[in-house]
């Protein structure tokens, strides 16, 4: 009879439903964290179908058109000007859940944020559990931001990290267990091949105050707008502005349009269009993408289409590296012409679809390493 009730209660344990809060920077309409969330609720829908998510963030189009798909999933929205609120809202999920999520992007620099810091400390003060999926990691020159780190590394449940230096940093200066090395989890979204190339250079600068100074954007930006602008009037070309996130980077891509039309007798046009469909479609179809966003330029090698990096962040360095291009400018290099010529010659480059499809298949494995924490108890 012990037996018995032993099986039933195994069974029923394996019969509940478990839930996962997930945060990220999400609702924003940002092309790149749009992209990953829609890759982590297919996945999980794949590998994990008897689960309940609750997603904490602002609210947008674009995400109203991802969640719509998934019947699974729990939409709590944040208040943008009420932070108290927002507090109890997170808590309030975190009770809740099993586990709490932060999923994908680069969130431990110090330009760029912590960790999710101001809200993981109630799951460390509460024994919430709560985990990493597809991160990166940048600059961690600050002592406040290695201190922040040091203590979310320390208590987190896990985390999969998606590039090799990343991995290596963390394992080095932080924790020997429960890190994982993965990719990137937009390897994950699937984009159609179908594509009719338009005559226009798709520019796609991102709002750089908090890497560089007004003076050294300005040079930068200047230094490729005089290169674009000579490629154009060489095969006669339109150049489009857009921003690929459409919150932070629309008045530098805006002020950038309205520049180049100001000074170069070549037609131009800025693009504010925040459907994540339309901003793929514009990438797809351009024939040449100079972009400062690395998932503007994810998209570009995974159509083998013509783009050239303008990194200003390690990350961007390490996605070309981990695919062997060399259509791109180090973030450690000047934006000068000599450095964009460089990069603009292996523009036609074809990307290393070997390493593409490898990576495609270890970036299932952040989903896959979920599953086994969120179910490690009943193993």
């Amino acid at each position: 009879m012990d037996c018995q009730n032993g099986l039933f209660r195994i069974k029923f344990l394996k019969m509940q439903k478990k839930k996962i809060t997930l945060v990220g920077y999400y609702g924003y309409d940002n092309l790149g964290d749009d992209i990953m969330l829609d890759c982590i609720l297919k996945e999980i829908a794949n590998q994990i179908p008897n689960i309940k998510v609750e997603i904490i963030c602002k609210n947008s189009e674009n995400l109203s058109s991802i969640l719509s798909k998934y019947e699974y999933v729990n939409h709590i929205e944040f208040k943008s000007k009420n932070k108290f609120q927002n507090f109890k809202i997170y808590i309030k999920s975190i009770r809740n859940s099993d586990i709490t999520i932060w999923g994908g992007g680069t969130c431990f620099s110090d330009e760029d944020g912590i960790g999710n810091f101001k809200y993981f400390i109630f799951n460390i003060l509460l024994n919430k559990p709560f985990a990493y999926l597809g991160i990166g990691i940048g600059n961690l020159n600050k002592v406040r931001s290695k201190i922040k780190t040091k203590i979310l590394f320390k208590t987190m449940l896990f985390a999969t990290i998606r590039d090799n230096t990343s991995y290596k940093f963390a394992k080095r200066k932080y924790i020997q267990k429960n890190i994982f090395l993965t990719s990137d989890l937009s390897y994950l979204f699937k984009i159609s091949n179908k594509r009719i190339e338009k005559p226009y250079i798709l520019i796609s600068f991102r709002d750089l105050r908090n890497f560089y100074s007004s003076s050294e954007i300005e040079k930068r930006h200047t230094n490729i707008l005089n290169f674009v602008s000579e490629i154009a009037i060489k095969e006669n070309l339109q150049v489009l502005f857009l921003p690929i996130d459409s919150v932070k980077d629309s008045a530098i891509n805006e002020r950038n349009s309205i520049y180049f039309s100001n000074n170069y007798s070549i037609k131009s046009e800025y693009i504010l269009d925040n459907k994540l469909n339309s901003k793929i479609n514009y990438i797809q179809n351009a024939k040449y993408n100079f972009s400062e966003r690395l998932h503007s330029l994810v998209i570009s090698k995974f159509c083998h289409l013509n783009c050239v990096g303008l990194s200003y962040s390690p990350k961007i360095d390490r996605f070309f590296e981990e695919i062997d291009s060399k259509s791109y400018i180090p973030y450690d290099k000047e934006m000068n012409q000599k450095e964009i010529e460089k990069a603009f010659s292996y523009v036609t480059e074809i990307s290393n679809l070997e390493e593409i499809e490898k990576k495609t298949k270890t970036a299932k494995q952040n989903i896959s390493y979920l599953k086994k924490f969120i179910y490690a108890e009943e193993t």
